[in-house]
C-alpha cells in the first residue's frame, strides 16, 4: 500500500492510499479515524474519490465521528 495523495478539506484530514485492487481512503478528525476501501474499477483515481465526498457523504461522516467520540468518552468515563 502506498500513499497516492491527500485531498484538501477544511475539517477532515483525508489521505488516499493505493493497493493493487483498491483505493483506501482514510478520513481523520481529532482522535477519530474512518476508513473506506473502494475497488479501483469503480472509482477514477483521486478525482473520482473527490466526487464521492459530497455533502451527503460528509454529513454521514460527521454523524459517525460524533457517535465515535461519544462512545470513546463514555468508555473513558467508565474506566475513570
Amino acid at each position: 500500500m502506498r500513499i497516492l495523495g491527500r485531498i484538501p478539506h477544511a475539517v477532515f484530514h483525508i489521505v488516499v492510499y493505493e493497493t493493487e485492487r483498491h483505493y483506501y481512503v482514510e478520513i481523520e478528525v481529532g482522535p477519530m479515524k474512518q476508513c473506506f476501501k473502494f475497488p479501483k474499477e469503480s472509482v477514477a483515481g483521486i478525482p473520482g474519490i473527490q466526487a464521492l465526498l459530497d455533502d451527503e457523504f460528509e454529513r454521514g461522516l460527521e454523524a459517525r465521528f460524533d457517535q465515535m467520540y461519544t462512545e470513546m468518552k463514555r468508555v473513558l468515563e467508565r474506566k475513570a
